[in-house]
């Protein structure tokens, strides 16, 4: 069975079981916006053209999702695919080869994965699974044993706690993971070539441990060397980058207890430097990575869980950031992405906002910044988030991990 959705032009927020009750959701005050001063539902906005256009007999207000002008953004489609899980992390990877972008979630309460390959168009198969073991805390999708299929790395807090890689053979299903011993509480992971063998490595951080494992490949599938790196107290995620252009990938860890971001420069042979800090909104837990300016320097986004924020960090180049610049956002955000959402070629701030119900998105306008927030409903409790572009058309999309609501949601950027 295929899983298509529902055509939403004009509605500023997206789900099938949404889309005739007017478009609100609990912790979102009913104040969703599409971007633009235009604030009436699908509904509501026919028949006031229709009056107007009889009795005045003037042409409608020119729809934003055809031409979006700076400061907006427009979701055209959207539905929330349930997962029989309550996702703690999605990822957005093409996993089957097909130049389609595949989804995969996880939840640590499963024991199982859900993988929703894509159709193209925004449109997914039906939920693959795949048994991973109980406790999956986070996931990142690459090929590890260079067979040519994407496999899934996995960081496990229950169990058998540490890192694995589970081998995927390109239908969307996955074996099991090896799990390696990288702390107690492995938090987050993310992939890349570290050392510049054409193997992609893998960073965990260990939450509890205070400490980060970096894991270098042999291109079988085995990761041979652990070696551990001391950062701040309770890493909670990361990001790789080359942030400072030397040819090297180089770490961005987020850390909740000092509130700070701290940077590990890579020396290109899989060695770091020691965490260079930087100040961000209290307790985040959430990092993104993008370019918000077109200087061609990766800026960084944390998620300011306690503070109700997002803080930009903007990269000067030589590594070094400028001071965090703070952005209210909505109660307890969880994740943050930089992405191209409104389709003006800059990254735009966004995050999902747990205690919200929503997300928040503060869309770049070229030489002026950033233009208000607009709110979009985004499940229950949208914890993890991933940018991705899923229909062709050149623009980022969005897809939500929904905690509460045991769903993913998909946002579909519309021009």
């Amino acid at each position: 069975m295929k899983l298509t959705f529902l055509k939403l032009p004009f509605l500023t927020c997206v789900g099938l079981g949404l889309a005739l009750a007017g478009c609100t959701g609990a912790g979102a005050e009913g104040d969703d916006e599409l971007g633009s001063d235009e604030t009436e539902t699908e509904a509501e906005a026919t028949d006031t053209d229709a009056d107007s256009e009889a009795s005045e007999g003037t042409d409608t207000e020119p729809d934003p999702c055809d031409d979006p002008q700076p400061g907006q953004v427009c979701f055209l489609d959207g539905g929330f695919l349930s997962l029989g899980l309550q996702p703690t992390t999605v990822v957005a990877a093409d996993l089957s080869g097909d130049g389609e972008v595949d989804l995969v979630a996880s939840s640590i309460s499963a024991s199982f994965t859900r993988v929703l390959l894509g159709q193209g168009g925004g449109a997914f198969s039906e939920p693959v699974s795949s048994t991973l073991g109980t406790g999956v805390r986070h996931l990142a999708a690459g090929d590890i044993n260079l067979d040519g299929h994407a496999d899934l790395v996995v960081a496990k807090v229950l169990g058998a706690t540490g890192t694995g890689v589970a081998p995927g053979d390109g239908t969307g299903s996955f074996g099991a993971a090896p799990i390696a011993n990288t702390g107690n509480t492995p938090r987050a992971v993310v992939i890349g070539d570290l050392d510049g063998d054409g193997w992609l490595d893998v960073v965990t951080a260990d939450e509890t441990g205070a400490t980060l494992y970096v894991l270098l490949s042999d291109g079988a599938g085995a990761i041979p060397t652990i070696t551990p790196l001391a950062v701040g107290v309770e890493p909670y995620d990361l990001a790789l980058d080359d942030f400072d252009d030397d040819g090297a990938l180089d770490i961005a860890v987020v850390e909740r207890t000092p509130s700070t971001v701290s940077l590990l420069w890579g020396a290109g042979d899989g060695s770091f430097a020691a965490p260079e800090p930087f100040g961000v909104g209290d307790k985040p837990r959430g990092l993104g990575a993008g370019d918000v300016d077109g200087d061609g320097d990766t800026d960084l986004l944390s998620a300011d869980h306690d503070a109700g924020t997002v803080t930009l960090l903007r990269n000067l180049g030589d590594r070094s950031f400028a001071a965090g610049e703070s952005f209210p956002v909505g109660v307890a955000p969880y994740s943050a992405v930089i992405a191209d959402v409104s389709g003006d070629g800059l990254g735009d701030l966004v995050s999902a906002d747990s205690g919200s119900a929503s997300l928040t998105i503060y869309p770049s306008i070229d030489g002026a910044g950033f233009g208000e927030p607009l709110t979009f409903y985004a499940g229950e409790q949208p914890f993890d988030l991933a940018a991705a572009e899923l229909d062709g058309d050149g623009r980022m999309d969005l897809v939500v991990a929904d905690f509460a609501g045991g769903s993913v949601a998909v946002l579909i950027t519309g021009t």
